[in-house]
């Protein structure tokens, strides 16, 4: 445990790998046994404009996003400054410049304790009893020499680990756990893990308004798939603008099929369970980019044409597709120009017929209209398949080249799954166009 020097290389106390760098709310909402607490992200004026002398050797690495963290409590201060660098293309937290006022210098005692905190996690003791992490690193560093209270704030800093567990007796153990609680905060909001609750039903990245996320949360979500897939206001890296982004459906289990277009308000989405959409209709600047399905155990079916020109996005439930909606969507394809042979098909994340329960009566009734979709549950009951109906409808439309992976929403827990979860959120499948001049997008 010996001393880390200003030149050393590498990760701060928490070793965050960061995908990316986002924008950091201006303030966060903290529920802290503190008297006040901030977060605020570009740090140009942290520190009266001076660069830490521990930043100085990474000066050229570090992006702009810095985080200025300020923490106060009964009788001291704390100000802290986080930035990223940039290590094999991913970002790490590197902490450092800590300031800390009140009765007594508390800055180097927390300073060195932040570095050592997660020391011990690389001892085979704590690789094989993780639950002596922290416990641990105090043992280590009382018997290396450190100082008493650093040795304590090691083990402190992650009290309280339950509501109604201890809370440190130490201010240097305190302003250390609030630190690395603020330092994950703003590490999950840079890379656009919101922080969640544990019984949040829509947990993750739903993508959906109508089941009752918050709207501007849900905002964020489709803003950050078309960043990934490179569309959206904004330009792209030494190019020009991004093309339009997604067009979406008011999806209402019908066999409806409208054309996509650019959306400009939420509430102008097209009452549809199938969107189709043609490069060769109008100019990019007039068109959305592609065409999104959401599901959570309906079939969401992706169309596209030989060329990439046309493409579909089709809601597939289980009326929907007794009522006809993938057939009527190769339909409205084939009316832009497509030939059904050449279509490409993908089936995404559905549930599975071994998982669909269902009724005898809706069993016989399902199976008379489309008998590829008749079923039988694991546990012998009976069931639909609802994208095997989707295979042989596709089929039956001239649809040759089919991809159907088989993930099953109810028994994946990577995916939303209405069967499963009652309330919750709602995964996407997009299909993009390619261009008219046969450049993808």
């Amino acid at each position: 445990m010996s001393p880390r020097t200003d030149g050393d290389a590498g990760p701060g106390p928490h070793g965050a790998v960061l995908s990316g760098e986002r924008p950091v709310p201006a303030d966060l909402p903290l529920s802290l046994p503190i008297a006040s607490a901030r977060v605020r992200p570009g740090a140009a004026d942290c520190f009266g404009g001076r660069l830490p002398a521990r930043l100085a050797p990474w000066a050229e690495d570090i992006e702009t996003n810095w985080t200025h963290l300020e923490v106060a409590g009964p009788g001291w201060a704390l100000r802290a400054l986080c930035a990223w660098r940039v290590v094999d293309g991913a970002g790490r937290m590197v902490t450092s410049g800590f300031e800390c006022r009140g009765d007594e210098d508390l800055a180097p005692l927390v300073e060195r304790a932040a570095w050592l905190s997660k020391a011990d996690q690389v001892t085979s003791m704590v690789f094989e009893f993780p639950e002596l992490q922290g416990v641990m690193g105090r043992e280590y560093a009382l018997r290396s020499g450190e100082d008493p209270r650093v040795a304590k704030a090691i083990f402190e800093h992650y009290l309280p680990r339950f509501a109604s567990d201890a809370l440190p007796t130490d201010d240097v153990g305190a302003i250390l756990g609030v630190a690395e609680r603020l330092h994950i905060i703003t590490a999950c909001y840079k890379v656009g893990l919101e922080p969640t609750s544990a019984q949040d039903p829509y947990a993750g990245l739903n993508l959906a308004l109508h089941v009752g996320d918050d709207a501007a949360r849900v905002g964020r979500a489709r803003r950050r798939l078309e960043e990934a897939l490179g569309l959206g206001p904004g330009r792209r890296a030494g190019a020009g603008p991004r093309p339009p982004g997604l067009a979406w459906m008011n999806q209402i289990h019908s066999a409806v099929v409208a054309r996509a277009r650019l959306q400009t308000r939420p509430d102008d989405a097209p009452a549809a369970d199938a969107l189709v959409l043609s490069s060769r209709a109008s100019p990019p600047a007039r068109r959305p980019a592609g065409a999104a399905v959401m599901v959570a155990d309906c079939v969401p079916l992706l169309l596209a044409a030989d060329d990439g020109t046309i493409v579909a996005a089709v809601h597939a439930g289980r009326r929907g597709m007794l009522d006809g909606v993938v057939t009527a969507a190769v339909e409205a394809m084939a009316g832009l120009g497509a030939d059904p042979a050449g279509l490409w098909a993908a089936i995404g994340p559905a549930i599975c017929g071994s998982c669909y329960e269902v009724p005898e009566r809706m069993l016989q009734e399902a199976a008379a209209r489309e008998p590829a979709c008749a079923a039988l549950t694991r546990w012998g009951t009976p069931g639909l398949d609802i994208a095997a109906g989707v295979v042989a409808q596709l089929r039956r439309a001239g649809v040759r080249r089919i991809d159907r992976p088989g993930w099953c929403t109810y028994e994946d827990r990577r995916f939303y799954s209405h069967r499963r979860d009652g309330t919750t959120g709602r995964i996407v499948g997009a299909a993009l166009a390619a261009s008219a001049d046969g450049v993808g997008q």
